[in-house]
């Protein structure tokens, strides 16, 4: 009786386990045809639009690639609502909890606009400075707090050297109080303005936050800082600029080493009309920021390009930077949205450039890694030239070509292109030729025109070269063969044509091409030992020792 109640309990379980695993297998059948990746609740996220359902995407997908995207949607979303209905707590929770977020400097920003905006009847400097304290105090992560403090001196500091600067909404970095409280802030703080000293300002030296020159009509203000300066912030250089363009190695700017080194530049966008405007970034191991009337348009560590929505007037835009390698490459640069064309399209367009009773015009290259200049030009002088021409100009970081053209030829087109964004071309160019920028994607293997090579272990590498291959893609894409090169990898200053592509150039590649293969095969062969090769010797000398 005992051994058959056992065995009724031993099926019992069986029974048992089979039902859990078939539980099992249903729930797992079940999820496994909801389960969604990371791009599908992306895109569920963005449909919602709602802070629970960015925040739901990134509890569950924290290191997914759109993970910065809707984080940036999300705080916009908060910052919106906070903007509606300000709560201090919330305020100040949210820069404890998103100390990074792009959107952290608009919260602090609304933190001290809550202070002035529920307290204008006190808004002395006195007033001021105890609101500095009482955000002092408050725990940021990462220092913000100090960041918060400072704007609010500046503020003192710009206030008591022009009031008259709020009137006509010359808003100052780090006094950026909302347009609707200009009128009343001035009406109260302005009385005390006038009972104080310029002893009792602030200096306005303190940080690179505190800038407080005119600016310019035309280019930017420039200012150059050491971050690990023994004296922190105080700008080591500044000068005017046309463009912001910086590019250096270690220690060559000023003796700032690059890895330290941090920018700010301040100009104005000048708009005619309600109209886009093209916003072009390029950095290398590095963080930048873009800032339009106080609001952060850009924020990262990536090139992009971006459209901006200017309307008419003229619009305050600020540049941060902060570099992080030993070399130093940035470019911002503001223009007119331009349509890049396919390669694909090449040949057509300059057929149709070609002019009647004309000879078909000369394609030339001048190709290069990018400018030896710390601005980024490079001029290029043109020699005389019989035939019409058409230049492709191409680079690997973003180039401000300048053309010189004294003999007056007939240049058909300028075809141009760079792997990083910004690059444009100037100069003595007639309004009959037609630029024509190109989205990257002709490979062009040409910034230096003859390979150099090595031999390491087995490990052949050539740098430089493949003009050939160049070669053939132009005149692929073109229909036409290529006439003239000059190719360098960095330079100030370049003429055109270096070379003339004849025969005799072809047939040098060509030897230079087979001299590579050579070489390769010795390196294969010097660093591939062969086992009977190496040790048959020694086998058969010990066995006749024996």
């Amino acid at each position: 009786m005992a051994d058959k109640r056992e065995l009724n309990f031993k099926k019992l379980i069986a029974l048992a386990l089979i039902f859990s695993v078939l539980i099992i297998m249903l729930y797992l059948a079940y999820t496994g045809q909801n389960i969604k990746t990371p791009d599908d609740a992306y895109r569920d996220a963005i449909a919602l639009d709602t802070v629970a359902a960015y925040q739901g995407f990134l509890d569950k997908h924290p290191s997914s690639i759109w993970a910065e995207t809707i984080a940036y949607e999300r705080d916009n979303l908060i910052y919106a609502e906070l903007q509606t209905t300000p709560d201090l707590e919330n305020i100040v929770s949210f820069l404890n909890e998103n100390p990074r977020s792009r959107w952290a400097p608009n919260f602090r920003e609304l933190l001290r606009t809550y202070f002035y905006i529920n307290h204008e009847s006190e808004a002395t400097p006195e007033y001021i400075l105890a609101i500095n304290k009482r955000i002092a105090d408050m725990s940021f992560k990462n220092n913000q707090a100090s960041q918060v403090t400072t704007k609010s001196n500046v503020a003192i500091n710009e206030y008591i050297a022009d009031t008259e600067s709020f009137e006509n909404k010359r808003v100052h970095r780090g006094s950026n109080v909302r347009d609707e409280h200009f009128t009343s802030y001035v009406r109260d703080i302005t009385p005390y303005l006038e009972q104080l000293s310029d002893k009792d300002s602030v200096s306005s030296k303190a940080s690179f936050l505190t800038i407080s020159d005119a600016l310019p009509e035309v280019g930017f203000r420039a200012y150059y800082y050491n971050r690990k300066s023994k004296i922190n912030y105080i700008e080591v250089h500044s000068e005017l600029v046309d463009n912001i363009a910086l590019q250096y190695a270690y220690d060559d700017l000023k003796d700032i080493p690059s890895e330290d080194f941090a920018g700010y530049w301040v100009g104005q966008i000048h708009c005619e009309q309600d109209q886009q405007k093209l916003i072009s970034i390029a950095q290398s191991r590095a963080q930048s920021r873009v800032i339009i009337d106080g609001e952060i348009f850009y924020e990262g560590g990536i090139s992009r390009e971006l459209l901006y929505f200017c309307e008419k007037g003229s619009h305050k835009i600020e540049v941060d930077h902060f570099n992080n390698w030993h070399t130093t490459d940035f470019f911002m640069r503001i223009s007119d949205p331009v349509d890049k064309i396919e390669k694909t399209a090449l040949a057509d367009i300059l057929e149709q450039l070609k002019q009647p009773e004309q000879p078909t015009a000369e394609i030339g290259l001048v190709s290069v890694y990018e400018s030896a200049a710390m601005n980024a030009e490079i001029r290029l002088d043109l020699d005389k030239s019989k035939e019409p021409l058409v230049l492709f100009l191409n680079s690997y970081n973003p180039v401000r070509w300048i053309i010189s053209n004294v003999h007056a030829n007939n240049i058909e087109a300028i075809v141009y292109q760079s792997f990083q964004p910004g690059t444009h071309v100037i100069g003595d160019i007639s309004k009959s030729t037609r630029i024509i920028p190109l989205n990257y994607g002709l490979k062009i293997n040409a910034s230096s025109g003859s390979a150099k090579c090595i031999c390491h272990s087995g490990y052949f590498y050539c740098e430089g070269g493949g003009l050939l291959s160049t070669l053939e893609t132009v005149k692929e894409f073109t229909k036409r063969p290529l006439h003239g090169v000059t190719i360098q990898h960095e330079a100030e200053q370049l003429a055109y044509p270096q070379r003339r592509v004849t025969p005799n150039f072809y047939a040098e590649k060509r030897y230079e091409l087979e001299k590579i293969a050579r070489q390769q095969e010795v390196c294969k062969q010097e660093n591939e030992p062969n086992f009977d090769a190496m040790f048959n010797g020694v086998r058969k000398s010990e066995s006749v020792t024996e």
